[in-house]
């Protein structure tokens, strides 16, 4: 098919350009987290955005989103759920759970996916962040900060997460 080459044309535009705010960074001041999750290869997904709402001691409103192979219309989601059919051939967000995701600015945006699949790249290009953080598998331009661990390893992750984000002054 014709799809895949011209979609991946326009997302690899989208991650070269700068959608990271502008605006400065402080641990303490995080209040809005994003988080993208692979829900094929994540599950517990709850305890993941219960720990990122409790990461510097104040309530933090943390959004998220999933990507599945294939929406079923008769299964009810724990979060809003994208499939491949949410990005477009020119990289345009189609899915509605999609579009309100990214029309909000965050602090952090967390890609909590190992493949370099289109939807998930799209998704986080197209999301506005302060700071992006995800795995090192992933193409380096989504991400500011890379956490080297694995997928599966999530209070490594977190604990990670939290330390560097101490440190980063943007």
């Amino acid at each position: 098919m014709i799809i895949g080459p011209i979609r991946k044309n326009f997302i690899n535009k989208l991650r070269n350009s700068d959608n990271t705010s502008k605006q400065s960074f402080e641990y303490q001041n995080i209040k809005k987290i994003g988080c993208v999750i692979d829900c094929e290869k994540v599950t517990d997904y709850s305890y993941i955005l219960g720990e990122l709402s409790k990461l510097n001691n104040t309530k933090i409103n943390v959004k998220a989103i999933g990507f599945v192979k294939k929406v079923d219309k008769e299964r009810v989601y724990e979060l809003p759920v994208f499939d491949d059919t949410g990005v477009g051939m020119f990289a345009n967000v189609k899915s509605a759970a999609l579009k309100e995701f990214v029309a909000e600015e965050y602090d952090v945006l967390i890609n909590y996916f190992t493949d370099n699949s289109d939807p998930l790249i799209c998704a986080s290009a197209i999301a506005k962040a302060t700071v992006k953080v995800g795995f090192p598998n992933v193409d380096a331009k989504c991400n500011d900060l890379i956490i080297n661990c694995a997928i599966e390893e999530v209070g490594m992750f977190l604990k990670l997460l939290k330390n560097y984000l101490k440190v980063i002054k943007k």
